[in-house]
């Protein structure tokens, strides 16, 4: 059985509708938005909110797939992520780096172990959360440009 997948999102935007974004991915929709000063409709959130949401998805699911084979009786868990960004970079300031510059997680667990023992797990699932491990790991990326059809 191979381990290898492959996944695909789509983000698609119309002239119409400014920076209101709508995403796809195996059949799920979502809807994403730029930055207010750019006619957002609040109706989803900023790709750097979804970044933070997803890190922190990615946690809680690693955390509960592995908690009992790491011994931990987690109950319940909150994975809170929050990132530093300066959005000078976006808006033309050479000085500036476009991206995140530090990313933090703040855990709340509910466990029947020591704090020691959720200590260790916590290491274990920072070390092992994809959207973390690609995010310290950054992977090949590559773009290509595609003929519009209707």
């Amino acid at each position: 059985m191979s381990t290898i997948a492959h996944y695909t999102g789509i983000a698609t935007n119309k002239e119409s509708d400014r920076v209101n974004i709508s995403c796809t991915s195996d059949g799920y929709n979502l809807k994403l938005e730029g930055p207010a000063q750019f006619g957002r409709a609040n109706e989803g959130m900023t790709p750097l909110n979804a970044l933070m949401c997803t890190l922190a998805a990615c946690k809680c699911i690693t955390a509960r797939i592995h908690a009992e084979k790491q011994g931990i009786h987690l109950n319940d868990i909150n994975v809170s992520c929050s990132g530093v960004h300066d959005a000078a970079a976006f808006f033309g300031d050479k000085n500036a780096i476009p991206g995140f510059t530090e990313i933090s997680t703040t855990y709340q667990i509910k466990a029947d172990n020591t704090p020691e023992e959720i200590t260790q797990f916590l290491k274990f699932v920072d070390q092992n959360c994809p959207i973390g491990c690609t995010l310290q790991n950054p992977p090949k990326m590559s773009s290509t440009l595609k003929s519009w059809t209707d």
